[in-house]
């Protein structure tokens, strides 16, 4: 075999462990919950686990079991999924195939106020950044993200190690270093 033909499949190799790599941390992002870890009545947001009543890794017949009908629903073009809106419970679900993969609550569900859902800690929507910093930690990692679509501000995201984020009002903004979202899996930690 000439070395054109073992660099061939060398490459080939190559490119299908970078593949397989690629898809495992994708796949990161559609976790199922720790041991433990279920569905509550409650208002606890619950790192890697849950907010209330709606817990990752469920079903979607779970959560209509457990929350019911959303009052609206998004689907997505790229990725076998959705996203599901409950007003009532100021807090969004997205699913990809067919499991709960991330719970939101703040400003992607255009919900006015503050939720009723706080970390163990009493982090919840409205918390100040020194209060989220002293309380949770460093981050993993933080970006600005500059204007933000639709939403008429900016905001920096905050990833804790567990895959929480965290996402503070910035610029200019009247509440500028408040907590606007938090999001269980909503970011992939850096190392």
């Amino acid at each position: 075999m000439s070395w054109v033909h073992q660099s061939i499949r060398v490459l080939r190799s190559l490119l299908l462990a970078v593949l397989v790599v690629g898809c495992a941390a994708m796949d990161r992002r559609v976790t199922m919950p720790p041991p433990g870890c279920s569905p509550n009545n409650d208002t606890l947001l619950v790192s890697g686990c849950r907010i209330g009543p709606v817990a990752l890794g469920m079903t979607e017949a779970e959560l209509l079991k457990f929350v019911g009908p959303p009052a609206r629903s998004r689907a997505y073009e790229d990725v076998n999924g959705s996203m599901y809106s409950y007003d009532d419970l100021e807090l969004w679900a997205k699913v990809i195939n067919g499991r709960v993969s991330e719970i939101s609550i703040g400003i992607v569900s255009r919900v006015g106020g503050l939720s009723r859902y706080a970390t163990a800690e009493g982090i919840r929507l409205g918390s100040t950044e020194l209060e989220v910093r002293a309380k949770m930690g460093q981050p993993s990692w933080r970006i600005f993200q500059g204007e933000v679509p639709d939403a008429d501000m900016q905001w920096w995201s905050y990833c804790y190690q567990d895959g929480t984020l965290v996402r503070l009002a910035g610029g200019g903004a009247g509440d500028a270093g408040r907590v606007r979202e938090l999001v269980v899996n909503g970011c992939i930690p850096r190392n």
